[in-house]
């Protein structure tokens, strides 16, 4: 069961979006003052609850510009002949284990996005086949929010025969796999 998000976290988030929306469409000054002044008591909420300075927060929302949308993030379920599923360790992440993936690029699919993603953190080309899932993480019991959309896919046969000689498919080290700072290894698991 998904755990539920303090009632303050939920306030001040929703207070935040209607702020930046507001700031972004109104074309009355005065409007615009009472929009900032909602962004402010939003920073003040979140500087109250957490350890961030309230300028830091201030200064992020201030900077989020438009209307309000969440994140978007990709995940590529990627599967070998075996049934196997390719999870990556992600140092970022605290090393916890992962589908590999990551923020979604502007101008680009969501295959688009899963496919480079899956390259970058482990390697191995993917085809995507269908979209998996969407959901919105602070539902599953995440500390943020954005929804995140997962491709299913499947490695390509050509590009893992090839995939860095001298190296087992159970384990790859980011020197030799990957440019993306943030990964240290892959392991295939079984899912039967």
């Amino acid at each position: 069961m998904a755990m539920k998000e303090p009632d303050w976290l939920e306030w001040a988030r929703e207070l935040q979006a209607i702020a930046q929306t507001g700031i972004t469409f109104c074309r009355d000054p005065y409007d615009r003052e009472r929009y900032e002044a909602i962004r402010q008591l939003a920073a003040r909420m979140f500087a109250a609850r957490t350890d961030a300075p309230l300028e830091r927060i201030e200064a992020l929302f201030a900077g989020e510009t438009g209307y309000a949308t969440p994140k978007v993030d990709v995940r590529a379920a990627v599967f070998d002949d075996n049934d196997c599923v390719l999870m990556v360790r992600e140092t970022s992440d605290g090393g916890r284990w992962t589908l590999p993936g990551g923020w979604a690029d502007v101008n680009r699919t969501a295959a688009q996005n899963v496919v480079k993603e899956a390259l970058e953190e482990s390697g191995f080309d993917v085809e995507p086949l269908k979209l998996g899932a969407v959901w919105d993480r602070t539902k599953q019991g995440h500390s943020l929010t954005r929804a995140s959309k997962t491709p299913c896919a499947r490695k390509s046969r050509n590009r893992c025969e090839a995939l860095r000689e001298g190296h087992a498919p159970q384990r790859l080290s980011s020197s030799s796999s990957s440019s993306s700072p943030s990964f240290e290894a892959i392991v295939w698991i079984g899912v039967r």
